[in-house]
């Protein structure tokens, strides 16, 4: 009986520690490699877009390069291999820099105002017998001018009317804008307006029409 329990120590120390080993290394050696990509993905995010390709591809070359080397060699050195992890990260290190000192970013552009809103410069553009906008916001009691252009095939205006029903008599103008061809534009001198809302439309197509508040 005793024989059998010290035949068997031997295989219960084997299977204590070299049973884990096949698990353990997989783990370990994917969580290394998930925890490397995501570094290098957060760099290459924090990066212009050239700088970014450009450290990638580095990467990319090195590790090929530090592998080959490896795999050629029959015996890799201490020292070697610090080298060899150094040619590997200097790319990152390049590209954490770049990130750091903001290299190759631009200020983007101011955004340009809506059309139609503000008080300066208005626009107003006429296309497939439609209005760009339902509402223009104009300045009360001040005069302005208005762009209206006109990339459409056909005829179109700007005319501003007290409300809806005087628009669809045509009555009561309040302004009326030059006919203008299609592929024209122009520039309408308009107001003032007493603050409130009122109502416009392209007189050759009604249906073309929309509110101008002028506020």
């Amino acid at each position: 009986m005793s024989t059998r329990d010290q035949s068997g120590e031997p295989l219960v120390g084997e299977v204590r520690f070299r049973v884990p080993l096949p698990i353990v290394i997989p783990i370990v050696g994917l969580a290394v490699i998930a925890a490397v990509a995501i570094g290098i993905s957060q760099v290459l995010l924090a990066l212009p877009h050239q700088a970014a390709t450009a450290v990638a591809v580095g990467v990319a070359a090195n590790v090929m390069g530090v592998f080959a080397y490896v795999a050629l060699r029959r015996k890799v050195g201490g020292a070697s291999l610090f080298e060899l992890g150094a040619i590997l990260l200097y790319p990152i290190v390049i590209g954490v820099a770049v990130a750091a000192l903001n290299i190759g970013e631009h200020e983007a552009p101011a955004e340009e105002a809506p059309a139609g809103g503000g008080g300066g410069g208005l626009s107003i553009t006429a296309e497939n017998i439609a209005f760009n906008t339902a509402e223009l916001a104009v300045p009360a009691e001040k005069e302005f001018e208005l762009t209206f252009e006109n990339p459409d095939s056909v005829e179109h205006n700007v005319s501003v009317y007290p409300d809806q029903a005087a628009g669809v008599e045509k009555a009561d103008a309040l302004f009326t804008g030059d006919i203008i061809n299609g592929g024209e534009s122009i520039t309408y001198p308009m107001g003032p307006f007493k603050p409130g809302e009122y109502f416009f439309q392209c007189d050759v197509h009604p249906n073309m029409n929309g509110a101008l508040v002028a506020e």
